[in-house]
């Protein structure tokens, strides 16, 4: 009897964890092996494109944690208070006349566009495919870009007010179209591309951190840097890549018991 009590308790802790869902704690996911033979490496990624599981990244108590999520697509960079009608934006930034909102449709283009405060008068700014709306003391950039089928591009936008309108003007090309960007405290940011992992500093230098990624067709939603500002978790289709920033050094991780 108290054998067969042992066992539904079991089962019952057993249900539980399932329905509370994956582990989210990334440091106790396990690291998946990337084959390093060309046509292994290819076999695997073309089955991680084909995974069902999308995970988004993000932090709590200052660990770094990973959830399931449903769309599949980046994620959208929104700002407190906006208008309703902005839901819709890839990425919204308060500035002190208004929103500017960008607007990513993939290969169909995309548009960044200025709003008043209540949305009822727009202009258009440019016809970029924007990604992220970013912040420094020294302005406001974007990113831009897209990846369809073999062809990758992309931009860092400084987007800037001139004579009562705002503008965008290239800041630096980047090698790849961007996927996701995370700022840093000295105005940095680390911008995780198609292909790679990049950083540019204040100075608009750009360095090549993760070169020929594994993730090409994992399509990248979501970056979170970590409490020390060592490692890079980016949410992905399939798994999380893990990067230590000062080695380079990539893992590719997914939950415990996978």
């Amino acid at each position: 009897m108290r054998s067969f009590v042992g066992l539904l308790l079991s089962l019952h802790i057993a249900a539980a964890a399932a329905a509370a869902g994956p582990e989210p704690d990334l440091g106790r996911w396990r690291e998946t092996a990337i084959p390093a033979e060309p046509a292994a490496r290819s076999d695997w990624l073309l089955a991680a494109n084909h995974s069902s599981d999308e995970w988004l990244v993000y932090t709590e108590g200052g660990a770094l944690r990973a959830r399931p999520t449903t769309s599949g697509k980046r994620v959208p960079r929104h700002a407190d208070g906006q208008p309703a009608l902005l839901r819709a934006a890839q990425a919204v930034i308060a500035v002190d006349d208004g929103w500017l909102a960008g607007f990513h449709r993939g290969e169909f283009g995309g548009g960044l566009y200025w709003y008043s405060a209540d949305g009822s008068e727009k202009y258009r700014i440019s016809d970029h495919a924007i990604v992220d709306l970013l912040r420094r003391d020294d302005g406001i950039y974007a990113t831009e870009g897209v990846a369809h089928m073999f062809a990758s591009r992309g931009s860092l936008l400084r987007v800037f007010r001139d004579g009562g309108r705002w503008q965008a003007a290239t800041a630096l090309h980047l090698p790849f179209a961007p996927y996701a960007a995370t700022m840093l405290d000295d105005g940095g940011m680390l911008v995780t591309l198609s292909d790679a992992l990049v950083s540019i500093d204040r100075n608009l230098a750009l360095r090549t951190i993760v070169a020929d990624a594994p993730w090409k067709q994992l399509y990248p939603n979501s970056s979170v840097l970590s409490a020390d500002g060592d490692r890079l978790a980016i949410g992905m289709r399939s798994a999380v890549a893990m990067v230590d920033l000062p080695s380079g050094q990539l893992r590719l991780l997914v939950p415990p018991g996978e």
